[in-house]
């Protein structure tokens, strides 16, 4: 192994070693003069934090590089352009040398890794007959991965249809806007090529590599799921409102309202069937961590609670802990109609704090249809994830780690739920309003109703939580803040000095 010492010994004193920083430009330099390392002018960041993950302007890597170091154990490139990749992550068996070359072959075949018969087939080169139906995606995406777009063109066939898909959803461009692009790229290559000229054909070359989703018909007010045992009803159980629109045709009736729902579980497979991100679902139980200073959320009381709890599920570190998060927006601002959508996001709480609140990494799970907010009935649309957590927890789904290439069982918890008061009292069932507003002290509570205004307050009920000893108690700004920071407005605030002074008068 060549002796590279230096990328750990990047500080000399308070300073940056000079040495580090000349061998820091040599590594970008000679990772940009590499084939098929870079990806429209980017290069994986090996720092410390972003571990190879993320693909970075090199001016950017260079200054995490000064900033961070090098990733441990990183002595060999093998990300930027060095042989030997099946000796820094382990691969499945139909990994091939052109994988490490080709990051469009790389993606396809993280995405098919979990499937064996695939794996066999791909092993004993099925090219001699044509491929069975379900394994036809595949083969049409790896043959678009290695095509050139055109004889003697330095991108494939699926590159191109990759990043035009990028395109589309990074700018929100319509169809025809899409088509138009294509159309154009394809007038300007040679005459003999392979460019689509149509958005719907670029998509087709990428359709084995979307995951699932399901539409569920809904109650227009929200009352019940057409779904399992009710898929075949045409109207409401409860408030009898009709499943579809009227229409002169039956054969062209428009449903009234739907739901988007995406399985977890498949993108949860997903993480452990891609290289970069397998390891890193094993962060939390492997990586070691400065006691008494908490950086991730294992290190919270309440997950050691659940590990005591229920040590069957926490001895397995490839178990996964999610949080779940929700909230209403309105798709079209403030200028448009009153329109209230409510998107369900779930996030693996595996993986390291870098990468745990990611964009990438946080799930969409629910989108919840307008245009009024759920309120009571956000129970009746969480069905499908609460079924898909109940079978996660009880029986798992059978997983591929292609870091440690070997099968196991999955399993999942919802560990908490992350969201405003007024969606807290949504998602738990208590109400967040009223005298029992306070989801702690419930029917305990001291709050009190206003003689005059007929309004639940909870004025001067904050000390109850503070030690007989705190300084707080005493401090008649921190009193008057906190009174002020409750009771929200001057109006509030007087009417309850009026009702204070009327008890004290009755009461002399």
């Amino acid at each position: 192994m060549i002796d590279r010492e230096w990328m750990y010994n990047r500080v000399n004193g308070n300073f940056l070693s000079s040495t580090y920083a000349e061998k820091v430009d040599e590594f970008i330099e000679f990772s940009c003069k590499q084939e098929n390392v870079m990806i429209d002018g980017l290069l994986k960041c090996p720092c410390a934090k972003c571990r190879n993950v993320p693909y970075l302007d090199p001016d950017v890597v260079k200054f995490h590089l000064y900033q961070n170091g090098f990733r441990p154990n990183y002595h060999k490139w093998t990300f930027h352009g060095e042989d030997d990749f099946d000796n820094e992550i382990p691969t499945s068996g139909f990994t091939t040398v052109g994988e490490t070359s080709n990051p469009y072959k790389s993606m396809v075949l993280d995405a098919f890794r979990h499937d064996h018969h695939l794996e066999l087939a791909f092993e004993e080169s099925i090219d001699v007959e044509e491929p069975l139906p379900e394994y036809k995606k595949f083969f049409d995406m790896l043959k678009a991965a290695e095509e050139p777009l055109y004889d003697g063109c330095k991108l494939s066939l699926l590159s191109v249809a990759a990043r035009i898909t990028n395109l589309k959803c990074e700018y929100n461009m319509p169809n025809k806007a899409i088509d138009d692009v294509a159309s154009l790229v394809k007038e300007i290559c040679p005459e003999i090529n392979y460019m689509t000229d149509t958005f719907s054909r670029t998509r087709k070359l990428l359709d084995g590599l979307e995951l699932p989703h399901h539409r569920i018909d809904v109650c227009p007010n929200g009352c019940m799921l057409f779904w399992k045992e009710h898929k075949d009803l045409n109207e409401c159980l409860i408030c009898k409102a009709n499943r579809y629109k009227t229409s002169r045709s039956k054969s062209k009736r428009s449903l009234r309202k739907v739901l988007f729902y995406l399985p977890i579980a498949p993108r949860l497979q997903r993480l452990y069937a891609t290289k970069s991100t397998a390891e890193q679902m094993r962060w939390h139980a492997e990586n070691p961590r400065v006691e008494g200073v908490m950086s991730h959320p294992s290190d919270g009381e309440a997950w050691k609670h659940f590990d005591e709890s229920f040590p069957s599920f926490a001895e397995e570190p490839q178990n996964v802990r999610l949080g779940l998060c929700t909230d209403g927006f309105s798709p079209f601002g403030k200028s448009g109609k009153q329109y209230s959508c409510w998107p369900v996001m779930l996030t693996p709480y595996n993986l390291p704090p870098g990468l745990c609140m990611k964009k990438p990494f946080t799930f969409l799970s629910l989108i919840i249809p307008g245009p009024k907010s759920p309120k009571g009935n956000l129970d009746v649309f969480l069905q499908p994830l609460i079924d898909e957590l109940k079978m996660l927890w009880e029986l798992g789904v059978p997983t591929y780690d292609v870091s440690k290439k070997q099968n196991f069982q999955m399993r999942a918890m919802l560990h908490w739920t992350i969201s405003d008061f007024p969606a807290y009292g949504m998602l738990s069932g208590w109400s967040t309003a009223g005298k029992l507003a306070c989801p702690y002290c419930m029917e305990h509570t001291k709050a009190f109703t206003l003689t005059n205004g007929k309004k639940q307050t909870w004025f001067d009920r904050h000390c109850p939580f503070l030690a007989e000893d705190h300084p707080f108690r005493r401090n008649k700004s921190f009193l008057t803040v906190q009174n002020s920071f409750l009771l929200c407005d001057l109006v509030t605030v007087r009417r309850i000095r009026r009702s204070l002074l009327s008890r004290t008068n009755m009461d002399d």
